[in-house]
């Protein structure tokens, strides 16, 4: 299934930009929690996660040109079952040994600001679905309400920088932020032109199998999971010590 439009030079560089953001901050995330001592980077590790984060963004970029990426004629389609592959690595990321040296070498302040991204990436989606490529329930006018997550995780970083923070009203954050991207992706799904599909929209979700845009599920989505998943770590090993 084409795109129902054309997208603009402008929307393709934001998501590609944002994207490029991400990849570069989890290469500096990996290399701050692996600097051993007193050092503040470590050079190997940094290289290792950046060549996983090219291999990533590679392979993404490479599903999005194959037709079969574009066919919805089964359930789960194509495009969704590499997404459910990748949600499942990040999952495995999160509670290995990797994420555990993200969890606990890295400040929570900055495992908490990180998500502020999701502000730029919902106001990306309206502008997709206002240029008729996106279907507008996947935004905040519609059934997306995610762009509560960085707005609140503003706030708490403001309250982390003044003081101590209680660690119920973090893990009320990070809940509350998990279940709305829970949401958003049941959304999207919903919206997929499948033989499944319950939410019937105008344009169809198929602009996920596209790029830049499937950087959008591929990227954005599962680094909000590994933040998320972060957190909840970071918070059971503060706990401990």
């Amino acid at each position: 299934m084409p795109l129902p439009n054309i997208p603009s030079f402008a929307l393709q560089a934001g998501f590609s930009l944002l994207a490029l953001t991400l990849a570069a901050w989890w290469v500096y995330a990996v290399g701050r929690a692996y600097a051993p001592g007193s050092k503040n980077w470590n050079a190997t590790s940094a290289m290792i996660s950046l060549a996983i984060v090219l291999v990533w963004c590679g392979a993404l970029f490479g599903v999005s040109q194959q037709n079969w990426a574009h066919e919805f004629d089964s359930f789960p389609p194509p495009g969704l079952r590499v997404f459910i592959v990748l949600m499942a690595i990040t999952t495995t990321i999160a509670f290995s040994s990797i994420g555990r040296q993200l969890a606990t070498e890295l400040p929570i302040v900055l495992l908490l600001g990180f998500q502020v991204f999701r502000l730029p990436t919902e106001l990306l989606i309206h502008q997709a679905a206002n240029a008729g490529i996106a279907p507008m329930e996947m935004t905040f006018q519609g059934r997306n309400f995610d762009i509560l997550t960085p707005v609140l995780a503003l706030a708490l970083v403001f309250a982390l920088r003044r003081g101590p923070v209680s660690n119920k009203l973090i893990v009320g954050w990070n809940v509350l932020g998990l279940l709305l991207l829970i949401n958003v992706v049941a959304t999207a799904i919903m919206a997929m032109p499948h033989p499944l599909q319950v939410l019937h929209t105008n344009p169809p979700n198929i602009w996920v199998t596209y790029f830049p845009f499937i950087l959008l599920p591929g990227v954005m989505v599962c680094s909000a999971l590994l933040g998320h998943l972060l957190v909840f770590r970071a918070l059971v090993a503060r706990r401990k010590s």
